[in-house]
Protein backbone atom coordinates (compact mmCIF):
# COMPACT_ATOMS: atom_id res chain seq x y z
CA UNK A 1 0.00 0.00 0.00
CA UNK A 2 2.92 2.24 0.77
CA UNK A 3 4.43 1.91 -2.61
CA UNK A 4 0.75 2.39 -4.50
CA UNK A 5 0.64 5.74 -2.59
CA UNK A 6 4.41 6.62 -3.03
CA UNK A 7 4.17 5.36 -7.04
CA UNK A 8 0.77 7.13 -7.62
CA UNK A 9 1.82 10.23 -5.81
CA UNK A 10 4.99 10.52 -8.17
CA UNK A 11 2.87 10.29 -11.23
CA UNK A 12 0.21 12.99 -10.17
CA UNK A 13 2.90 15.53 -9.60
CA UNK A 14 4.33 14.60 -12.35
CA UNK A 15 0.92 14.91 -14.50
CA UNK A 16 -0.14 18.09 -12.39
CA UNK A 17 3.32 19.81 -13.45
CA UNK A 18 1.85 19.89 -17.04
CA UNK A 19 -0.99 21.97 -15.42
CA UNK A 20 -3.47 18.80 -15.23
CA UNK A 21 -5.87 19.39 -12.77
CA UNK A 22 -9.47 19.31 -12.27
CA UNK A 23 -11.92 19.42 -14.79
CA UNK A 24 -9.82 17.91 -16.99
CA UNK A 25 -9.80 14.35 -18.17
CA UNK A 26 -6.39 12.04 -18.54
CA UNK A 27 -7.33 8.65 -20.61
CA UNK A 28 -5.61 5.71 -19.51
CA UNK A 29 -4.37 2.86 -21.99
CA UNK A 30 -2.64 0.76 -20.47
CA UNK A 31 -2.60 -3.21 -20.35
CA UNK A 32 -3.45 -5.01 -16.94
CA UNK A 33 -0.96 -4.51 -14.89
CA UNK A 34 0.58 -2.32 -12.04
CA UNK A 35 0.68 0.52 -14.37
CA UNK A 36 -2.44 0.54 -14.72
CA UNK A 37 -3.57 0.55 -10.87
CA UNK A 38 -0.94 3.26 -9.93
CA UNK A 39 -2.61 5.53 -13.57
CA UNK A 40 -6.07 4.99 -11.91
CA UNK A 41 -4.95 6.00 -8.73
CA UNK A 42 -2.56 9.63 -9.93
CA UNK A 43 -4.93 10.63 -11.93
CA UNK A 44 -7.96 10.56 -9.32
CA UNK A 45 -5.22 12.37 -6.97
CA UNK A 46 -4.94 15.24 -9.94
CA UNK A 47 -8.82 15.59 -9.09
CA UNK A 48 -8.86 15.34 -12.75
CA UNK A 49 -11.41 12.21 -14.40
CA UNK A 50 -9.95 8.93 -15.97
CA UNK A 51 -10.82 7.64 -18.96
CA UNK A 52 -9.86 3.80 -19.23
CA UNK A 53 -9.70 2.76 -22.73
CA UNK A 54 -8.41 -1.12 -23.84
CA UNK A 55 -5.68 -0.60 -25.87
CA UNK A 56 -6.56 -3.59 -28.14
CA UNK A 57 -9.00 -0.71 -29.52
CA UNK A 58 -8.47 0.14 -33.40
CA UNK A 59 -6.61 3.34 -33.29
CA UNK A 60 -9.79 5.13 -35.03
CA UNK A 61 -11.76 4.34 -32.05
CA UNK A 62 -9.12 5.53 -29.28
CA UNK A 63 -9.08 9.29 -31.44
CA UNK A 64 -12.65 9.37 -31.53
CA UNK A 65 -12.40 8.92 -27.61
CA UNK A 66 -10.01 10.92 -27.08
CA UNK A 67 -11.25 13.51 -29.01
CA UNK A 68 -15.04 13.06 -27.22
CA UNK A 69 -13.66 13.62 -24.12
CA UNK A 70 -11.10 16.59 -25.44
CA UNK A 71 -8.64 14.37 -23.08
CA UNK A 72 -5.52 16.23 -21.70
CA UNK A 73 -3.61 13.84 -21.75
CA UNK A 74 -2.90 10.00 -22.63
CA UNK A 75 -1.22 7.83 -19.76
CA UNK A 76 0.43 4.55 -21.18
CA UNK A 77 3.17 2.31 -21.14
CA UNK A 78 6.19 2.55 -23.64
CA UNK A 79 5.24 -0.62 -25.71
CA UNK A 80 1.88 1.03 -26.55
CA UNK A 81 2.84 4.17 -27.41
CA UNK A 82 2.59 3.15 -31.27
CA UNK A 83 -0.41 2.44 -31.09
CA UNK A 84 -1.84 5.73 -29.92
CA UNK A 85 -2.84 8.10 -32.33
CA UNK A 86 -0.65 10.52 -34.05
CA UNK A 87 0.04 14.05 -32.23
CA UNK A 88 -1.82 13.05 -28.44
CA UNK A 89 0.52 14.23 -25.51
CA UNK A 90 0.89 10.80 -24.03
CA UNK A 91 3.20 9.86 -20.89
CA UNK A 92 4.85 6.07 -20.09
CA UNK A 93 3.57 5.63 -16.78
CA UNK A 94 6.05 2.46 -16.54
CA UNK A 95 9.12 5.34 -17.63
CA UNK A 96 7.68 7.55 -14.91
CA UNK A 97 7.61 5.17 -12.14
CA UNK A 98 11.22 4.10 -13.31
CA UNK A 99 12.36 7.75 -12.31
CA UNK A 100 13.79 7.90 -9.09
CA UNK A 101 11.87 11.15 -8.73
CA UNK A 102 11.27 12.29 -4.60
CA UNK A 103 7.93 13.40 -4.02
CA UNK A 104 8.69 14.54 -0.31
CA UNK A 105 8.25 18.19 0.48
CA UNK A 106 5.59 18.21 -2.73
CA UNK A 107 2.14 18.44 -2.44
CA UNK A 108 -1.02 18.00 -5.27
CA UNK A 109 -2.82 21.39 -5.85
CA UNK A 110 -6.03 20.16 -5.11
CA UNK A 111 -8.37 17.49 -3.58
CA UNK A 112 -11.50 15.95 -6.00
CA UNK A 113 -14.91 17.39 -4.50
CA UNK A 114 -17.72 15.02 -4.35
CA UNK A 115 -19.32 16.58 -7.55
CA UNK A 116 -15.97 16.38 -9.51
CA UNK A 117 -16.07 13.75 -12.69
CA UNK A 118 -13.83 10.57 -11.14
CA UNK A 119 -13.75 8.82 -14.56
CA UNK A 120 -15.66 8.25 -18.16
CA UNK A 121 -17.06 5.28 -18.99
CA UNK A 122 -18.02 4.05 -22.59
CA UNK A 123 -20.78 1.94 -24.16
CA UNK A 124 -19.29 -0.55 -26.31
CA UNK A 125 -21.14 0.97 -29.33
CA UNK A 126 -22.61 -2.04 -30.50
CA UNK A 127 -25.93 -0.31 -31.52
CA UNK A 128 -24.83 3.52 -32.35
CA UNK A 129 -21.65 5.49 -31.57
CA UNK A 130 -20.49 5.24 -28.78
CA UNK A 131 -21.49 7.14 -25.46
CA UNK A 132 -19.93 8.37 -22.49
CA UNK A 133 -20.90 8.54 -19.31
CA UNK A 134 -19.48 10.82 -16.42
CA UNK A 135 -19.35 9.25 -12.69
CA UNK A 136 -18.67 11.47 -10.37
CA UNK A 137 -16.84 11.20 -6.74
CA UNK A 138 -19.64 10.83 -4.77
CA UNK A 139 -21.31 8.13 -6.77
CA UNK A 140 -18.16 6.22 -6.89
CA UNK A 141 -17.85 6.38 -3.36
CA UNK A 142 -21.39 5.46 -2.43
CA UNK A 143 -21.48 3.01 -4.50
CA UNK A 144 -17.78 1.30 -2.96
CA UNK A 145 -19.10 2.09 0.72
CA UNK A 146 -22.30 0.03 -0.24
CA UNK A 147 -20.19 -3.28 -1.85
CA UNK A 148 -17.81 -3.10 0.72
CA UNK A 149 -20.91 -3.98 3.38
CA UNK A 150 -23.08 -6.09 0.89
CA UNK A 151 -19.54 -8.07 -0.29
CA UNK A 152 -16.86 -8.05 2.23
CA UNK A 153 -18.32 -6.32 5.91
CA UNK A 154 -15.32 -6.12 7.55
CA UNK A 155 -13.29 -8.63 6.17
CA UNK A 156 -10.62 -8.07 3.61
CA UNK A 157 -10.89 -9.70 1.06
CA UNK A 158 -8.71 -10.26 -2.34
CA UNK A 159 -10.29 -9.79 -6.06
CA UNK A 160 -9.05 -10.41 -9.57
CA UNK A 161 -8.42 -7.46 -12.16
CA UNK A 162 -8.98 -9.68 -15.25
CA UNK A 163 -11.27 -8.09 -18.04
CA UNK A 164 -11.16 -5.25 -19.94
CA UNK A 165 -10.38 -2.13 -18.69
CA UNK A 166 -13.05 0.03 -20.32
CA UNK A 167 -15.87 -2.08 -18.84
CA UNK A 168 -16.98 -0.80 -15.77
CA UNK A 169 -16.77 -4.91 -14.49
CA UNK A 170 -12.97 -3.46 -13.41
CA UNK A 171 -14.24 -0.40 -10.80
CA UNK A 172 -15.04 -3.23 -8.35
CA UNK A 173 -12.52 -5.41 -8.60
CA UNK A 174 -9.85 -2.55 -8.49
CA UNK A 175 -11.12 -0.03 -5.67
CA UNK A 176 -13.38 -2.50 -3.42
CA UNK A 177 -10.00 -4.71 -2.07
CA UNK A 178 -8.23 -1.26 -1.44
CA UNK A 179 -10.58 -0.65 0.16
CA UNK A 180 -11.34 -3.43 2.38
CA UNK A 181 -7.57 -3.78 3.07
CA UNK A 182 -7.36 -6.67 0.51
CA UNK A 183 -5.40 -7.51 -2.61
CA UNK A 184 -5.93 -6.73 -6.02
CA UNK A 185 -4.84 -9.77 -8.31
CA UNK A 186 -3.83 -8.18 -11.85
CA UNK A 187 -4.31 -10.56 -14.53
CA UNK A 188 -2.24 -9.72 -18.05
CA UNK A 189 -4.02 -9.97 -20.91
CA UNK A 190 -3.62 -13.36 -22.53
CA UNK A 191 -2.14 -13.35 -26.37
CA UNK A 192 -5.36 -15.76 -27.18
CA UNK A 193 -7.63 -14.22 -29.89
CA UNK A 194 -10.38 -14.69 -27.25
CA UNK A 195 -9.06 -13.10 -23.50
CA UNK A 196 -9.47 -16.22 -21.49
CA UNK A 197 -7.95 -14.84 -17.87
CA UNK A 198 -10.91 -15.81 -16.16
CA UNK A 199 -10.02 -19.56 -16.22
CA UNK A 200 -6.65 -18.31 -14.66
CA UNK A 201 -8.34 -16.86 -12.02
CA UNK A 202 -10.05 -19.50 -11.25
CA UNK A 203 -7.09 -22.51 -11.66
CA UNK A 204 -4.80 -19.96 -9.86
CA UNK A 205 -8.09 -19.68 -6.86
CA UNK A 206 -5.94 -16.44 -5.08
CA UNK A 207 -8.70 -14.73 -4.91
CA UNK A 208 -11.88 -14.60 -2.48
CA UNK A 209 -14.40 -12.39 -4.46
CA UNK A 210 -15.34 -12.26 -8.34
CA UNK A 211 -17.17 -10.23 -10.47
CA UNK A 212 -18.04 -11.30 -13.81
CA UNK A 213 -20.75 -11.39 -16.49
CA UNK A 214 -22.87 -14.81 -17.54
CA UNK A 215 -20.90 -15.00 -20.62
CA UNK A 216 -17.51 -15.35 -17.92
CA UNK A 217 -19.44 -17.93 -15.96
CA UNK A 218 -20.35 -20.01 -18.79
CA UNK A 219 -16.75 -20.78 -19.29
CA UNK A 220 -16.81 -22.83 -15.99
CA UNK A 221 -19.93 -24.65 -16.03
CA UNK A 222 -17.72 -27.81 -16.32
CA UNK A 223 -14.90 -27.41 -14.17
CA UNK A 224 -14.45 -29.19 -10.75
CA UNK A 225 -14.94 -25.64 -8.02
CA UNK A 226 -15.08 -27.91 -4.88
CA UNK A 227 -11.89 -27.21 -3.34
CA UNK A 228 -11.80 -23.00 -4.28
CA UNK A 229 -11.23 -20.42 -1.58
CA UNK A 230 -14.57 -18.23 -3.03
CA UNK A 231 -16.60 -16.63 -0.89
CA UNK A 232 -18.97 -15.09 -3.52
CA UNK A 233 -19.50 -14.55 -7.39
CA UNK A 234 -21.25 -11.17 -8.66
CA UNK A 235 -23.04 -11.33 -11.81
CA UNK A 236 -24.21 -8.86 -13.97
CA UNK A 237 -24.21 -6.77 -16.95
CA UNK A 238 -26.36 -9.62 -19.42
CA UNK A 239 -28.92 -12.26 -18.90
CA UNK A 240 -28.12 -14.55 -16.22
CA UNK A 241 -30.42 -18.38 -16.84
CA UNK A 242 -31.41 -20.42 -13.89
CA UNK A 243 -29.95 -23.50 -15.48
CA UNK A 244 -26.49 -21.90 -15.36
CA UNK A 245 -26.81 -20.71 -12.04
CA UNK A 246 -27.42 -23.78 -10.74
CA UNK A 247 -24.45 -25.51 -12.94
CA UNK A 248 -22.23 -23.61 -11.02
CA UNK A 249 -23.87 -24.19 -7.36
CA UNK A 250 -23.62 -27.40 -7.87
CA UNK A 251 -20.04 -27.26 -8.13
CA UNK A 252 -19.59 -26.61 -5.20
CA UNK A 253 -20.04 -28.99 -2.13
CA UNK A 254 -20.50 -26.14 -0.31
CA UNK A 255 -22.72 -23.12 0.17
CA UNK A 256 -21.26 -20.09 -2.01
CA UNK A 257 -22.80 -16.89 -2.71
CA UNK A 258 -23.76 -15.60 -6.18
Amino acid sequence: YRELDEESTKLALRIAHTGFGRGQVAAIVCERSIDLVVAIMAVLKTAGAYLPIDPAHPRDRIAMLLDDTDASVVLTQSSLESRLPENCHSLAVDLVRGDDGETAGNSLPAEPLPGDPAYIIFTSGSTGRPKGVVIEHRALANYLRWARKQYVGDASYSLPLFSTISADLTVTSTFLPLICGGTVVVYPERADAVDLSIIDVFEDDRVDIVKLTPSHLALLRHKSLDSSRLKSIIVGGEDFRTELARAIVDGFSREIDI
